[in-house]
């Protein structure tokens, strides 16, 4: 009921202040019960500007009016800017070089960092992204994407068997350094000096790890190859053997179930795909499961960058030490988090065959 009252406002041309009034009333009319969420839909508001304005309501309830009333030195400095005209010039200049960052936008135009911030969020309505790294896709690369989604999503729509359950499998490097983002891991101190260092070693220990998950929400204990071995088909095979299988009849017992691997060499070579066809219910051939798709593989868009969060967010002083995290920390991921990931599975699949082949991320 209240948020119907305010949709009204939605056609209605704020400046400053009015928002700032319209929010408000908002907040003290529906005793803070809508969220940020609902108060950005509702009145068109920058998600930033709510929180700061619910904040600053919250620390001074008793004068709401100080709080609509913008301090003028406030207004003055970020009036005098952002009017029409330069709203304009600074949409034009991001729309020839959208990589500028915003600290440069503001020295071309000789304003403030956070006058250029306000610029852009609140009257482009845009936000500074960080760029994505992704795999090159040439033209063929895509029309086999494409092609093999389809026929993928089409195993998915009329499978050998109604309710079975698919196990989605992948290889991954650890390294016993800590992983950090030098943009997004911070610390806050008063000097530099108190910043601890994040060390890193020389030449770091490394481990390579092959992992299973199910749309069940299972997880194999991660098995561990051992240091500098090249994975062949028979070493691969004699894992699938000696440690995939045997789990694999324990989680699905009775039922009916799908094998996934990427194509790696030693996965699609003769001898595999024989073994494969010979021991399992079903699996997932090469001429079905699209190439350079990590999109669609719930161990890369889910379980890995999870795990690796998890064990890598300190460095492991020996290599055993990061063997042991990494089988604590895979056995500790909570099951409804897989469960969620496996589930969007099949809308990953449609979604790259409506990309035409392309990324979907």
């Amino acid at each position: 009921m209240m948020a119907s009252i305010y949709k009204e406002l939605l056609p209605v041309e704020f400046n400053e202040e009015e928002k700032r009034c319209a929010l408000v009333m908002a907040l003290i009319n529906s005793q803070g019960k809508l969220t940020n969420k609902e108060l950005c839909n509702i009145l068109g508001l920058n998600a930033r500007f709510v929180q700061r304005i619910r904040k600053r309501l919250e620390v001074d309830k008793e004068n709401p009016r100080a709080i609509i009333k913008r301090k003028e030195k406030e207004i003055e400095d970020q009036r005098k800017a952002r009017d029409e005209n330069f709203i304009s010039k600074v949409e034009s200049e991001i729309s020839r070089d959208p990589s500028m960052s915003i600290a440069s936008l503001a020295r071309k135009f000789d304003v403030d960092r956070k006058t250029m911030s306000r610029c852009i969020s609140e009257d482009l309505r845009c936000k500074s992204y960080r760029l994505q790294t992704g795999q090159f896709l040439s033209e063929k690369m895509r029309e086999k994407r494409l092609n093999k989604s389809k026929k993928l999503l089409n195993k998915l729509k009329k499978p050998k068997e109604p309710n079975m359950i698919w196990f989605f499998s992948d290889e991954k490097n650890f390294c016993q350094d800590q992983k950090f983002n030098r943009q997004n891991n911070r610390w806050i101190a008063m000097r530099p000096q108190d910043v601890p260092r994040v060390m890193q070693t020389k030449f770091p220990a490394t481990v390579m790890v092959f992992e299973v998950i199910s749309s069940e929400g299972h997880v194999m204990p991660p098995h561990i190859f051992e240091a500098g071995l090249r994975v062949t088909s028979e070493i691969y095979l004699t894992v699938m053997k000696e440690v995939v299988l045997p789990w694999i009849k324990k989680v699905a017992k009775d039922r009916p179930w799908v094998w996934q691997q990427d194509s790696a060499p030693c996965h699609v070579s003769k001898k595999s795909l024989e073994w494969l066809a010979e021991n399992c219910y079903d699996f997932i051939s090469k001429d079905i499961w699209p190439p350079s798709s990590p999109d669609l593989n719930p161990m890369d868009y889910f379980f890995w960058g999870v795990l690796e969060a998890r064990t890598n967010r300190s460095a492991h002083p020996t290599k055993t030490a990061l063997i042991n995290t990494i089988r604590k920390e895979a056995m500790a991921i909570p099951k409804p988090q897989i469960l969620a990931a496996t589930a969007r599975f099949r809308s990953r699949v449609e979604a790259v065959i409506e990309a035409n082949g392309s990324y979907i991320e």
